[in-house]
């Protein structure tokens, strides 16, 4: 189970259609998903503090193309290349570590299974 973090003002969006892609980011456009300690993290840096949610998630990572170390694709190739999901470590950033980040190129490859409101 991965898990993604966002402010409380996204959490009804969310329960109604799902989790919607980025249009850009490390690994290029997708959702993107991480570890527990980190997407919390992530939540509460982008949420100013305030309120936020940590959402659980059942991926099926179907054609997954693995980044060496903490190689990035902001162009997103992975996914042109038929791949389904693309698996990279990111370097420290809100968090001190380096840490592993998931993107998905599909909402059709995730299932919420939890929200937990923070804060």
């Amino acid at each position: 189970r991965v898990f993604h973090g966002t402010k409380c003002e996204h959490a009804d969006s969310i329960n109604i259609y799902g989790l919607k892609a980025s249009t850009e980011g490390r690994l290029g456009p997708g959702i993107y998903l991480t570890v527990r300690d980190v997407a919390k993290q992530i939540a509460k840096y982008r949420g100013q503090g305030n309120e936020i949610y940590l959402i659980e998630v059942e991926l099926d990572v179907g054609q997954m193309k693995v980044l060496p170390g903490s190689n990035d694709d902001r162009l997103g190739y992975w996914s042109a290349q038929g791949y389904d999901t693309c698996q990279s470590i990111h370097p420290a950033w809100i968090v001190n570590h380096p840490f592993p980040e998931w993107c998905v190129r599909d909402s059709s490859r995730l299932r919420i299974i939890g929200m937990q409101q923070i804060g």
